[in-house]
């Protein structure tokens, strides 16, 4: 059942966010938000990871995991964007070229985050 969510998560998260970084960053704003305020509430513990792979033809994939502990058990929940590559950063794209497999990007994107904040 869970599989069959984050399927149809990540189909809603390519058709609303997936065509720029802003729009990519605004999601992951938007749901860093919401799981602070969703665990905060629990007490639960949890983080989060985002990292950039190549899905090959010129796309590049986000991929953001938030682990949380449930019954001293920890539980992962994924939501995947693909988008152009050529819509990423200079940097990021450097970054992808320059790794092999997944490259962490999670203090990048807060740094974009917290820009964003500030220019507000």
């Amino acid at each position: 059942m869970r599989s069959t969510f984050n399927s149809i998560l990540n189909r809603i998260c390519n058709a609303l966010f997936g065509d720029s970084w802003d729009k990519v960053l605004y999601f992951l704003e938007r749901l860093d938000n919401a799981l602070r305020e969703k665990y905060s509430e629990s007490g639960t513990l949890y983080f989060s990871l985002i990292t950039l792979e190549n899905s090959g033809g010129g796309m590049a994939t986000v991929n953001h995991s938030h682990f949380y502990q449930e019954n001293g058990e920890w539980l992962k929940e994924n939501a995947k964007i693909d988008l152009p590559k050529d819509e990423l950063p200079n940097y990021l794209r450097k970054k992808l070229s320059a790794a092999f497999g997944e490259v962490d990007i999670t203090a990048d994107v807060e740094h974009e985050i917290s820009l964003r904040k500030s220019a507000e």
